[in-house]
């Protein structure tokens, strides 16, 4: 109901009281149903008294502040200081916060050399503290001593007010400030940009992640800090438990990794279907395996009938810090500095795949369209073991130009590749050359001479020949 009325570019907070005059207006709304049909009267008094999207006349809406954009919001209690509670939001460059028991409004104002795009915002709740993160990777933390309601005067006769009259007198102010004022602390880690930003429940700890793939734990007021990398994927958000025990990390591969604080531990990730361009039916498993685009260099298995993760492989395991220039399509390098805030270098992507029959074989092919050391592509042949996929081998460079098609022969071990340098390329699977038996040998030692993965010949087409029958190629 709030998301249907609210209006673009705008906080607005949401009573679930009930009023005298909302009251009156529902009774009287209901008197006049109730005229119409007098079926499910108490269904409709019920509905009254608590709205809903049918009647929602109980609802109450009210502005809080306008900022010129939209972008992260985070609320706060911030230790009940000055009333509370807070609402921080950011717009471009500038943050706003709002003290709703005061509304007091402060709008802290970077100057122009240093204006860069805020991306996340997190306040503290035990403190007057926000914390901004920008597309450069690094993180301020701020004072929001401005929304504190201002001392309380003395009344006539030199009576000193309540607390109560105080917040009272402070709330109907809603004055608002501008603020030039540095930042209290500078932290800097990130070479990427951040978005995932929050405080630990008693405040003492802040906690980030980025594009690196990687949890970074800060000390509110020290310098020490903790790191748990290698987390799979690029974080786009963070929310911590109730308890703050736990925090739950929101991957862009559509995952959702639950972190143990103390232990500095993955402790369960729940898996999503991945964005991919192609997929192939695994018959083994009943389930499709798809590929490509979002999911990078990943092949995931879904079900489509369980609506689950069957399996999954990284055909590619990066780094995600990307600190390398990349080179575009245009030849030119790019800075560190434009490459970082991009993203890093482009990402290995799985393009081509193709699955043996019984599902024992994966062929994959991954390449990077715009790599700084202009290594293409790499084709990669894989074994299932154990219900484990296994390396046999990899082949660099498989073909001159952009691969087109993969395809496994029906029957037999052999794998098709072929590409736009005019050229296609059969794969042979043979096993590996074993030693010979012992002459003491008995049934079951010979039984297993052979069972090694396989290795992988090619071969490719010979050079024309003339003959009796005409020009020809052979293999």
């Amino acid at each position: 109901y709030a998301q249907s009325i609210g209006g673009a570019d705008r906080v607005l907070e949401v009573s679930l009281g009930v009023s005298e005059q909302m009251l009156k207006r529902g009774q009287k709304l209901l008197n006049k149903a109730k005229k119409k049909s007098s079926e499910g009267a108490e269904e409709r008094e019920q509905h009254a008294r608590l709205g809903n999207l049918e009647y929602p006349w109980p609802a109450e809406v009210r502005t809080l502040f306008k900022v010129k954009g939209r972008n992260e919001l985070a609320v706060g209690a911030c230790g009940g200081l000055g009333g509370g509670p807070y609402v921080a939001t950011i717009s471009g460059p500038w943050m706003t916060a709002y003290n709703v028991a005061t509304k007091g409004t402060l709008i802290l104002q970077r100057g122009k050399e240093v204006r860069t795009q805020l991306l996340g915002v997190a306040v503290s709740p035990s403190e007057l503290i926000a914390a901004t993160a920008n597309d450069s990777g690094k993180i301020h933390l701020w004072r929001l001593d401005e929304l504190m309601p201002a001392p309380p005067k003395q009344k006539p006769g030199g009576v000193v007010p309540t607390s109560a009259d105080a917040a009272h007198a402070s709330a109907d102010d809603g004055a608002t400030v501008f603020s030039r004022a540095p930042p209290l602390r500078e932290l800097h880690w990130h070479a990427q940009r951040l978005s995932a930003l929050t405080f630990s429940s008693d405040g003492a700890y802040l906690f980030s992640a980025g594009k690196e793939g990687v949890l970074v734990y800060w000390a509110t007021h020290a310098a020490e800090r903790a790191f748990l990398p290698r987390l799979g994927a690029p974080m786009s958000g963070i929310v911590p438990s109730a308890d703050g025990s736990a925090l739950a990390l929101r991957g862009t591969d559509n995952a959702l990794r639950i972190i143990n604080v103390a232990s500095r531990t993955v402790s369960r990730t729940i898996h999503g279907l991945r964005r991919a361009t192609a997929m192939l039916a695994d018959a083994r498993l009943n389930c499709v395996m798809v590929y490509g685009a979002g999911a990078n260099a990943t092949l995931q298995w879904w079900a489509p009938r369980a609506d689950a993760q069957m399996l999954s492989l990284q055909a590619a395991p990066t780094n995600l810090s990307g600190s390398l220039p990349a080179v575009g399509t245009d030849q030119r390098r790019r800075s560190y500095r434009d490459t970082a805030a991009a993203g890093g270098t482009a990402a290995l992507c799985v393009t081509h795949a193709a699955l043996s029959r019984d599902a024992q074989q994966l062929l994959t092919l991954e390449s990077r369209a715009d790599a700084e050391l202009r290594q293409h592509t790499c084709l990669k042949f894989w074994s299932l073991k154990e219900n484990t996929w296994s390396l046999v081998t990899r082949v660099p460079q498989p073909h001159a130009a952009e691969v087109t098609a993969l395809e496994f022969h029906p029957t037999l071990l052999l794998a098709l590749s072929a590409g736009r340098d005019a050229k296609f390329k059969l794969w042979e699977g043979r096993a590996p050359a074993a030693a010979p038996p012992p002459p003491d040998a008995d049934a079951a030692q010979l039984a297993t001479l052979g069972s090694a993965p396989f290795a992988v010949a090619t071969a490719e087409p010979q050079p024309a020949e003339t003959g009796p029958l005409g020009a020809g190629a052979r293999l």
